[in-house]
């Protein structure tokens, strides 16, 4: 276990009388009783100029990102609509190339006279598809 001093974190973390002083001087507000409000006055003046703001405003500064995402999303869209197709384009080649002897024994398994081989074989048939 660690011992600690006691000295409380009030204490540990004071700043030192001069950076307090500097401080409030810095932060301390104006002493002219005007300053509140010749700020208010200005703060009036500019909400007046430019009049109240739209939510549609600030749109302008975000189209370039916007633009540029849309064109991602279309690209991806259009990779993989192509991959799709050229995958579907695949299956059914091979679908037109498989030679067709593949299903002649299950047809004619079922064609068969006993009735236990005729359901094996559909059975198998319907398995295999």
């Amino acid at each position: 276990m660690i011992d600690l001093p006691n000295e409380s974190n009030e204490e540990r973390d004071a700043l030192p009388q001069s950076a307090r002083t500097v401080l409030r001087e810095m932060y301390a507000p104006p002493a002219d009783p005007g300053y509140w409000s010749q700020l208010e006055a200005r703060i009036l003046a500019r909400v007046r100029r430019d009049g109240p703001l739209g939510w549609w405003t600030h749109f302008p500064d975000w189209m370039r990102a916007g633009l540029i995402a849309a064109a991602a999303a279309i690209l991806i869209v259009g990779l993989v609509w192509f991959q799709d197709r050229r995958s579907d384009q695949r299956m059914a080649e091979e679908q037109l190339l498989q030679p067709l002897s593949d299903d002649v024994p299950v047809l004619v398994e079922t064609m068969a006279d006993e009735p236990q081989r005729k359901r094996e074989a559909t059975l198998r048939y319907v398995i295999t598809r």
